[in-house]
């Protein structure tokens, strides 16, 4: 039922109070939109400074950067609920308008605005941006494994984790970054923005590939008053690595996984093991081989305490230690084998 209101003078329908609902919107300014914005855009990582914070958007996009600042700028009272509000934009150049259709719900009656304005992007490259084109960094992670080069299938899953770690670190603190990563020495160095991303980069490492770290710090200038110091991480990884073989004091273990655990084949007894990082004293292992070096021999007899292989290359009959997973029903099989000097060591089929 129509009802007159005495501010604007029309019968109406919908009222707050005693005013009608355009009245009352009218009133008390509900949504406030500039009519014009300027806003920095970094044409480089397509953030926007939004204040005095620079804010990270999804792709360097200046529809996007506009429509994300005109959000950041966009007020509506807290009486309307249940927003949805529908965004669209036009672009010319720098210059970018931008249309809002606000949908809500004011003292249980549904409302909508419709806002307008022109977005100028003005072009700045960001302060994390400045850096990495400057080549700055605050720390750096030195990544080598002992006695050896990293793999390549090291390298690819290292290069893996470091982008998702820094993916999901900048979402906090966008001078978490990576300025260089370089081949050196066999190893990695990764230049980072900051110390914390080097930290759970090192972390992150030795718990999947195990090692250790150690870390040194480097004075580097004054700020303030106060020293400023660059820290290094340094990583060393395990001087083995997945597939090869490796002998701890009395056992011959061929290693299947590595990190804080590392998950090996008992070559003697063909049983898998889970030996903690912390027994594994890289002056206390011996790296025999790999299972690039394994060659196939066949059996030719099996005993109660030894077993008979016919060398691939000679053709000779040679006895050794029966390992406990070899037993008399293997006579005539084929089995891979590692030499080992003089000996041969005898490969469980769960790491053959």
């Amino acid at each position: 039922m129509n009802k007159f209101c005495p501010k604007c003078g029309k019968e109406k329908e919908r009222f707050v109070g005693k005013i009608c609902l355009d009245c009352f919107i009218e009133e008390e300014d509900l949504v406030f939109l500039p009519d014009e914005l300027e806003v920095e855009f970094c044409p480089k990582c397509g953030s926007f400074k939004d204040g005095s914070t620079w804010k990270k958007i999804e792709g360097p996009s200046k529809a996007a950067a506009a429509e994300s600042a005109v959000m950041s700028n966009l007020r509506v009272h807290r009486s309307v609920k249940d927003l949805d509000i529908k965004i669209s934009s036009r672009s010319k150049n720098d210059h970018i308008d931008v249309i809002l259709h606000i949908f809500g719900v004011l003292r249980g009656q549904k409302v909508r605005f419709d806002e307008k304005t022109n977005v100028k992007l003005n072009k700045v490259t960001c302060k994390r941006c400045n850096k990495i084109e400057n080549g700055y960094f605050e720390s750096k992670v030195q990544l080598r494994g002992k006695n050896r080069d990293l793999s390549e299938k090291e390298r690819e899953k290292i290069g893996q984790m470091i982008n998702q770690l820094t993916n999901t670190l900048s979402e906090e603190n966008r001078m978490s970054f990576i300025s260089e990563i370089s081949e050196k020495d066999g190893g990695l160095d990764i230049f980072t923005g900051t110390t914390d991303l080097a930290r759970k980069i090192s972390n992150n490492v030795i718990e999947k590939f195990g090692g250790s770290y150690s870390k040194s710090s480097t004075l580097i200038g004054m700020k303030d008053g106060q020293e400023v110091h660059r820290i290094s991480f340094s990583v060393r990884l395990p001087s083995f690595t997945v597939g090869d073989v490796v002998r701890l004091k009395e056992k011959i273990l061929g290693i299947i996984d590595v990190g804080k655990v590392i998950s090996a084949v008992n070559l003697r007894t063909g049983k898998k093991e889970k030996i903690p990082w912390k027994k594994f004293k890289d002056e206390e292992v011996e790296k025999i081989g790999s299972q690039d070096d394994f060659e196939s021999a066949v059996i030719s007899l099996v005993t109660e305490n030894e077993v008979q292989i016919i060398e691939p290359n000679t053709h000779k009959n040679v006895s050794l230690k029966r390992p406990n997973f070899i037993k008399k029903r293997s006579e005539g099989s084929n089995i891979k084998a590692l030499k080992n000097g003089r000996n041969w060591i005898l490969i469980p089929k769960k790491f053959a």
